[in-house]
């Protein structure tokens, strides 16, 4: 099931005595979501969540509206010892994102209203049939040298499509557009292949 909305705060965090369990059974089926709403502050992630899928289903999926995301790669780390794999959409109200490490997720997204995102890690969306990547920035979108998003599959799925990739900066705020680009920089890599 889905773990209602864990409510809006300036800091909102789950205790290091904590756990929410969102797994399927064992004998299979797919796991959960969790949807934390923090638009005026941040969330901690600091007790336990377990979101892994049962045999032939799907991991959990998390979604957060912050404030700010003081540092991505400490969500990242606790998302994936959690098995919330199958999607993760993150919204950053206000200040930059730098995407670091190895993030590997089915379906990936990531917008920040005001600031920039800068990727010089990985984000790993390959499976089977290809996964999907969106990063969407209201200034600069930068895709480092060394990076790498890759939406691979083995097969194309069952509308012969393969993976998706969507690199948006300049985002609108009040229907005023933001001044950032696109920059893929050299000795980066985007890997689309079947």
């Amino acid at each position: 099931g889905t773990i209602p909305r864990v409510e809006r705060g300036v800091i909102v965090t789950l205790g290091s005595g904590a756990t929410l369990n969102l797994s399927a059974s064992t004998g299979g089926g797919n796991a959960g979501q969790l949807n934390v709403s923090a638009p005026a502050g941040t969330f901690n992630l600091l007790g336990t969540v377990r979101g892994q899928g049962g045999t032939g289903g799907l991991n959990g999926r998390f979604e957060l509206d912050a404030g700010t995301l003081p540092s991505y790669a400490a969500l990242r780390s606790v998302l994936a010892s959690s098995y919330l794999t199958e999607s993760q959409f993150i919204r950053v109200r206000s200040g930059n994102v730098l995407i670091d490490g190895a993030t590997q997720v089915r379906q990936f997204r990531l917008s920040s209203d005001l600031g920039s995102i800068a990727v010089t890690g990985s984000i790993n969306a390959s499976g089977v049939t290809g996964g999907s990547i969106a990063l969407a920035s209201r200034g600069d979108l930068i895709i480092a040298s060394g990076a790498r998003l890759s939406v691979a599959g083995q097969t194309f799925d069952s509308a012969g499509k393969g993976g998706l990739i969507t690199l948006e900066s300049g985002t609108q705020r009040n229907g005023v557009a933001g001044s950032g680009s696109v920059s893929i920089q050299a000795g980066s890599t985007l890997d689309f292949s079947v």
